[in-house]
């Protein structure tokens, strides 16, 4: 999806860049890493066979599957779907992934922080963002 242009490859030379950069570069880490996508991938394609043909919300399904998957092998945590810890980060994903947007003027016009609407972005973001360091760090 979208592989092509000159952002694609720039996001394409990063990404290679950090993973030969911490440690991706031996095909000892791939092993290791390659089987618990795999296994991930198969869980996925399991329950969604288990679903009899009807209709599958594959988003949530994704981004529980990728997300435990990600945190497994950044920081060898993983959750149950239901987990509150797990439903709290998505939330704050989601979320933040919307403060993040209504704060880009921020940038441009460092003023706007001033306003109730900015102030309560801020406020979110950095209140969450200290909380879920200190979620990984324990």
């Amino acid at each position: 999806i979208c592989a092509e242009g000159d952002l694609w490859r720039e996001h394409r030379k990063f990404v290679l860049g950090f993973m030969r950069d911490h440690g991706m570069r031996t095909t000892a880490t791939r092993d290791i890493m390659e089987p618990k996508i795999h296994a991930v991938a198969d869980l996925l394609t399991q329950e969604l066979g288990e679903s009899g043909g009807s209709p599958v919300d594959i988003s949530s399904r994704l981004l529980h599957h990728v997300g435990n998957t990600m945190n497994h092998l950044i920081f060898g945590v993983t959750y149950q779907e239901n987990d509150p810890k797990w439903r709290w980060l998505r939330h704050l994903l989601e979320e933040g992934t919307k403060m993040v947007g209504v704060a880009g003027p921020l940038n441009f016009l460092p003023w706007l922080r001033f306003l109730p609407k900015y102030r309560r972005v801020i406020s979110f973001i950095t209140e969450n963002q200290s909380k879920t360091h200190q979620e990984y760090q324990d």
